[in-house]
């Protein structure tokens, strides 16, 4: 098999890939449902791999149910068939943008709304300022570090949960 079809083959598996929820979870922990859309192989296995893996917390626990897509159609379709609490979406997927999934995303009339974090490698100073006024609660840029998605996460988490109150 050559490396272009088994990227494909990888892409196609990827692309339907979830973490299921886990019934051993114990009371005091949550499971928070995350969406990752990046038509970047590379690039969704470690965020991925980063948003599974266990840290060490106080009391309360946070599991994620982690799904992914690798064009914007796709995590539109999962974004409006599953109810998630986060939605990671990168701004230039193949099909609908990042910018354009939250747009369709925003104009829901549900009270379900996620807190969305766009992953932009925008050079521009307007870039993320339309992502904004879309309706993205948090920007943030490549190349990026964890500690500043997981910022930007928080930022998102805290904005949405502020706005839904």
């Amino acid at each position: 098999m050559s490396v272009a079809a088994e990227s494909i083959t990888e892409a196609i598996t990827l692309e339907h890939q979830q973490e299921p929820a886990r019934p051993d979870l114990l009371a005091h922990e949550r499971v928070q449902r995350v969406l990752l859309a990046d038509d970047d192989v590379d690039l969704l296995r470690v965020l991925l791999h980063r948003v599974t893996a266990d840290r060490p917390g106080p009391q309360r626990v946070t599991r994620y149910e982690v799904h992914t897509a690798l064009s914007g159609d796709v995590a539109l379709q999962l974004a409006m068939s599953l109810h998630f609490d986060v939605l990671l979406l990168d701004v230039q997927m193949p099909g609908l943008s990042g910018v354009e999934v939250t747009r369709a995303i925003r104009r829901q009339q549900e009270l379900w709304q996620p807190a969305i974090v766009l992953i932009s490698a925008f050079a521009d100073a307007e870039g993320p300022q339309e992502a904004l006024q879309a309706g993205a609660d948090a920007v943030v840029h490549k190349p990026f570090t964890l500690a500043t998605l997981r910022e930007g996460i928080q930022q998102a988490s805290w904005r949405r949960t502020r706005c839904t109150r």
